[in-house]
């Protein structure tokens, strides 16, 4: 795993390498790309479009609105929760484990 910060522009961009394909998401693409293992090209899954803020303005940071909106229909018992408990300990043990591994100089899974 790489993370860099000081690209200018900035670049955020995740690419997720399998057996049977690759997604990568491209945040100032607003898109997901995936590449099917046997398929010619990619397939471009398009970011919904943007909120517009109060001032008019193109509001980018959709994630956090939604996050935000899923928190009130969960607290109103109108949807589940979208993360558990045991769905965030999972994620923090998973990044724990990236980086000990890192310190280590070995392959985190494997």
């Amino acid at each position: 795993m790489t993370i860099e910060v000081i690209s200018r522009p900035a670049i955020r961009l995740a690419r997720i390498i399998g057996e049977e394909g690759t997604l990568q998401w491209d945040w100032n693409g607003r898109r997901v790309l995936q590449h099917s293992a046997g398929q010619d090209g990619w397939t471009e899954h398009p970011d919904p479009a943007p909120v517009r803020g109060p001032g008019g303005e193109w509001v980018s940071e959709n994630m956090y609105i939604e996050e935000m909106a899923g928190f009130v229909r969960a607290i109103e018992d109108r949807e589940p929760w979208p993360l558990s408990l045991e769905d965030d300990l999972r994620l923090l043990r998973t990044l724990e484990a990236l980086e000990t591994a890192s310190a280590e100089g070995r392959r985190p899974f494997g």
